[in-house]
């Protein structure tokens, strides 16, 4: 009784900085609980909520929101989107498994992969633009991700069947005739009059 009267009184002269459990039994400092967030982010693989860790943490949730705000705020490695914590770790580990889906399809949608791991487009955006090329093996246009050789062999068929007109033939028409990609099929007809 003595030792919790005396944490008190510290806490309340602002000699010590404690953050009170949920419970009211324990007494956490906010480096720990800083800590205790980025073990939490860890063990769950790079990806988190911080309404998921909070009951696991046992503070308030405004405590785990500032104290996870000022953690990636110092760690350029992560991002707080949504109320959710992502590391680059898991975003490259994101990147890998979308090359593998890309690899499998050849095109996919950037909305279709954005539902599929429950984030924002733009943020998906985010995350794949700039590992495009290393881990991401693709070309991305109007919200749509090629593998290389999907492109090329679709760049193949334009080519084709603008070699085989005979008569002045509507764009558009082909388009449709031979159903080309409509994301890719105006910047190839572009590279081809050029």
């Amino acid at each position: 009784r003595n030792c919790k009267e005396l944490l008190l009184k510290l806490i309340e002269k602002e000699l010590v900085t404690l953050i009170v459990t949920l419970d009211a039994k324990e007494y956490v400092t906010p480096e720990k609980l800083e800590r205790e967030i980025a073990d939490e982010i860890i063990v769950r693989g790079g990806r988190v909520h911080l309404t998921e860790i909070q009951p696991d943490l046992n503070v308030d949730l405004r405590h785990v929101i500032d104290k996870a705000t000022r953690l990636v705020s110092d760690d350029s490695s992560m991002r707080l989107v949504d109320g959710e914590i992502f590391t680059s770790d898991y975003l490259d580990g994101l990147a890998e498994e979308i090359n593998q889906v890309l690899h499998e399809a050849g095109q996919l949608r950037l909305v279709e992969l954005a539902a599929r791991y429950n984030v924002t487009t733009q943020f998906l955006l985010d995350a794949v633009t700039p590992r495009l090329g290393t881990i991401l093996q693709g070309h991305m246009e109007n919200g749509m991700l090629y593998t290389p050789t999907y492109v090329a062999r679709q760049a193949a068929c334009v080519r084709g069947a603008f070699s085989g007109i005979t008569r002045p033939t509507p764009v558009a028409s082909l388009q449709s005739a031979f159903g080309f990609d409509e994301s890719l099929f105006e910047g190839t007809v572009l590279r081809l009059l050029q």
